[in-house]
């Protein structure tokens, strides 16, 4: 509703520079309505993060296991094109390629890649 009395004030064939004194009420109202949408947003997260639970549950646990299996690196591309799931190769594969990235400043385009497969 506001967004098409926006557009209608804007496409006014009288309208010449500035906005009018109008269009400025309404892109501020648009941008107040817009920033209590996410104050609301952020408290209904908190909520329910408070109903669901922030102590030894379900819900915090099943979020913490699936933060974790996301971030988890299972498997590198070497530079033959094997595929290693090793964690101690896999370990020495990223040193490897921070201490060239280091020492080369980063530009080495050609080093080691860090490929890595998520399932």
């Amino acid at each position: 509703m506001l967004n098409d009395e926006l557009k209608r004030l804007r496409s006014d064939a009288d309208r010449i520079g500035a906005p009018s004194h109008a269009e400025i009420k309404v892109v501020e109202r648009i941008m107040e309505l817009n920033h209590r949408e996410e104050i609301m947003w952020k408290q209904r997260s908190r909520i329910m993060w408070l109903t669901e639970g922030d102590r030894n549950t379900r819900f915090f646990h099943l979020q913490a296991s699936q933060r974790r299996r996301r971030n988890r690196i299972s498997k590198l591309k070497k530079h033959d094109g094997t595929v290693t799931v090793n964690e101690e190769e896999m370990g020495a594969m990223a040193t490897d390629f921070f201490s060239d990235a280091v020492h080369n400043g980063g530009h080495d385009r050609h080093g080691p890649s860090l490929e890595y497969y998520t399932d």
